[in-house]
């Protein structure tokens, strides 16, 4: 009997160890590395974090002097005051996701980007679709973009 109380304790506490994964992994992807962020400014805003993992959701794009040369493109947005006070954090946060290095596990997470904030900025920056569209990595259907991982402006102050 107290083996099958250890067993239950033990499959009990298993449990709650696979269901705190699954909530954290619902919010993080892990990639292959963390680099040192090099320009700690996207967009006029420091970033709080020192690592980041470029090309984590733009595919491609993995350099960050690509990144820092996609990000600027963007930049005419400005006139757009509606589109560019949301626009901002999510670009931010796609281009220059915050990646830390979790020892416990010796995985490279990558903080995924915000639904919702994807929602909002798709809302407000309607002059997007009118003049080509969305590229196809910040489409809000993207499985990158996850309900429930909000970046605050605190995280990324712009």
């Amino acid at each position: 009997m107290l083996n099958f109380l250890i067993l239950l304790t033990f499959l009990g506490w298993f449990r709650a160890v696979e269901s705190s994964d699954i909530m954290r992994s619902a919010c993080e992807i892990s990639v292959t590395k963390c680099e040192h962020v090099q320009n700690k400014d996207c967009f006029g805003a420091s970033l709080p974090y020192q690592q980041t993992a470029p090309g984590a959701f733009t595919g491609d794009v993995v350099r960050q002097n690509e990144i820092r040369a996609r990000l600027q493109l963007w930049s005419a947005l400005r006139r757009v005051p509606q589109c560019w006070e949301v626009i901002q954090l999510l670009l931010c946060s796609v281009y220059l996701p915050q990646c830390k290095f979790d020892g416990m596990a010796n995985v490279s997470l990558v903080q995924k980007p915000s639904r919702e904030l994807c929602d909002l900025v798709q809302t407000r920056c309607r002059i997007v679709e009118l003049y080509g569209g969305w590229p196809e990595f910040l489409k809000c259907h993207q499985k990158h973009f996850s309900k429930g991982c909000l970046v605050s402006m605190n995280d990324i102050a712009v």
